[in-house]
């Protein structure tokens, strides 16, 4: 029997099944007539497929040596819940064969497998959550192929404050090519509490606290339920913008601007320019016209006053959107840095009592 299904949970955890120790996924859903319904499946893996298996067929395979075990259950496929065979080989050669179907029916897409960082299946190293010193390992042995972290920087809780530490490795070599966080969104419910408050459900919070539930596990984005951001969401802004500013030379009084961008001129942004002597904007200036084509670098001239070394200079400059587009505002900020130019730098501190 085939069922059309509305997806509402899922759940995850390890079975014995045949004495071997699986990954399962339980979905959980409605059918079109509101009938409760759960399914359960193994997680997709090198060493699964999905066959139409007759009698003469299964029996073919049981006797087959590269044939661990055979199943059959409902599985997930395309929105609907069918009678499948689950044959689990000992070898993961259907996604060798799967890459090979690939290419030969369209050699224009890259195939990434995060499952096959040791295998030669796929075309981007694609590891999950590799830290800053085994990326740089990868990147100077000599790699044959490019690497996108799958997953890195989880977001959950105050976190992402080693971006910029990663991003300084990776913008060194070509081919580190950055990475996905985990993740954008918390999965919060709009509920209230008993004195009527709002506030952001998740996890046992709806009346399940004492049965299987994720807990804060479903809070790990960068912004909140209704998209209002975290304070991580500034930290990545900051370390992924692709303009670049770089100021080491008081006596030239020169800013280095360098566009990161791949297909974008830095002439569509204009670009303010302030110094802050104790904190108190005391000049500023402007930068209508600004031409640079991708991947290149350019030398501007500032009027930055003398310093004087008793008290405290900072050079602050923005990048600014000149017209709207369909997602971001005229005049935006879309990059910026702020340089401490000279002087001594001044810490206010108060007695403690």
């Amino acid at each position: 029997m085939e069922y059309s299904i509305r997806l509402l949970n899922s759940a995850y955890h390890k079975e014995n099944v045949d004495g071997v120790e699986r990954a399962i996924v339980y979905l959980y859903g409605t059918t079109k007539e509101g009938e409760a319904i759960a399914v359960r499946t193994p997680l997709l893996r090198p060493y699964f497929q999905v066959v139409e298996a007759t009698k003469d067929i299964k029996k073919r395979l049981q006797k087959d040596d590269s044939v661990e075990s055979i199943e059959e259950e409902d599985l997930w496929v395309d929105g609907d819940v069918r009678k499948c065979t689950r044959v689990y080989t000992k070898s993961p050669d259907n996604l060798y064969k799967l890459k090979e179907w690939l290419k030969n029916n369209d050699s224009s897409r890259p195939v990434q497998y995060e499952g096959a960082t040791k295998f030669t299946n796929t075309d981007i190293q694609a590891p999950m959550y590799h830290t800053i010193e085994m990326i740089t390992k990868y990147a100077e042995n000599k790699p044959s192929r490019p690497l996108i972290l799958c997953e890195y920087a989880h977001a959950m809780g105050n976190s992402v404050g080693n971006l910029q530490d990663y991003w300084d490795v990776i913008e060194s070599y070509d081919v580190l090519q950055g990475g996905f966080i985990w993740d954008w969104v918390d999965q919060g419910l709009l509920t209230k509490n008993e004195n009527g408050e709002n506030f952001w459900a998740y996890g046992g919070d709806l009346g399940g606290e004492n049965f299987q539930n994720d807990k804060n596990f479903c809070n790990n984005g960068l912004v909140n339920p209704d998209r209002t951001s975290h304070p991580s969401l500034q930290e990545v802004k900051k370390v992924y913008q692709s303009i670049k500013f770089n100021f080491d030379n008081l006596k030239s009084k020169t800013i280095k601007i360098s566009n990161h961008y791949d297909f974008k001129n830095l002439n569509e942004f204009y670009y303010e320019w302030e110094i802050l002597k104790n904190g108190k904007k005391i000049l500023d200036g402007i930068i209508n016209e600004f031409d640079l084509d991708p991947q290149k670098t350019k030398l501007i001239t500032l009027e930055i006053p003398n310093i004087d070394y008793n008290n405290e200079y900072f050079l602050n400059i923005y990048a600014r959107k000149k017209k709207s587009s369909a997602l971001v505002p005229k005049n935006y900020i879309v990059a910026y840095e702020q340089f401490f130019i000279g002087g001594n730098k001044i810490i206010k501190t108060r007695d403690i009592k």
